[in-house]
C-alpha cells in the first residue's frame, strides 16, 4: 500500500506537492535499506518467528501512524518506522525459505516468494481501494495496521511456543 496509496493520502491531508510524495516513499525505501543492513545482527539474536513478530508489529505501528497522520512530518516519521519492517522482511523470509527447502527446489521456492511479493503489490489497490471507499484512505491504512498487528501477535505466540516446546533450530 505504501507506494500506491501514500501519494493519495498526502493529498487528503493537504500535501499536494508531488516531490513530497516522492520523498515520503523514498524515505520508506531508505529506512528499509538500513534495516536490511541490520538483519545479520537480528538473525544472530532472534529466531525467524521472533523477527517476523517484530516485523509485523513494526509494520502495524507504521501503518497506524500513517493512517492517523495529519501533517507531512507525521507521515515522514511513519515512513521511517514502517520502512524498518520491509527491510527486515525480505531477508528473513528468504532465510526461512532457504533453510527449509532442499537445494533442488530453492530456486523455485525463492522465485515463488518473489512473484507472490510483486503480485501482492499489484493487488494492493484491489484490497485498499474498497476499504478507502468504505472509510478513508487513512482508514484503510489503520485497518491494515490492525491486521498486521494480528499477524504480529500470531508470530509472538509462535516464537514463544518455539522457545518452550522445542529447541531453536540453527536456521
Amino acid at each position: 500500500m505504501i507506494p500506491a496509496q501514500t501519494p493519495f493520502f498526502l493529498v487528503d491531508i493537504g500535501v499536494s506537492n508531488p516531490a513530497r510524495a516522492g520523498l515520503a516513499v523514498g524515505i520508506f525505501s531508505f529506512s528499509s535499506g538500513l534495516a536490511s543492513l541490520a538483519f545479520p545482527w537480528l538473525r544472530r539474536h532472534f529466531s525467524v518467528a521472533a523477527i517476523f513478530a517484530m516485523i509485523f508489529v513494526d509494520a502495524a505501528i507504521g501503518f497506524i501512524l500513517i493512517g492517523t497522520a495529519t501533517e507531512f512530518s507525521d507521515v515522514m516519521v511513519a515512513m521511517v518506522v514502517g520502512g524498518f519492517s520491509m527491510g527486515a522482511f525480505s531477508p528473513n523470509a528468504n532465510m526461512a525459505i532457504l533453510s527449509r527447502t532442499t537445494p533442488a527446489v530453492r530456486g523455485r521456492a525463492l522465485s515463488g516468494f518473489t512473484a507472490a511479493f510483486f503480485f501482492g503489490q499489484f493487488a494492493s489497490p484491489f484490497y485498499s481501494l474498497p476499504l478507502a471507499d468504505w472509510t478513508t484512505i487513512g482508514g484503510s491504512f489503520v485497518i491494515t495496521g490492525y491486521g498486521l498487528l494480528a499477524l504480529g501477535v500470531f508470530f509472538i505466540a509462535l516464537a514463544l511456543y518455539g522457545r518452550t516446546r522445542r529447541p531453536r533450530l540453527p536456521i
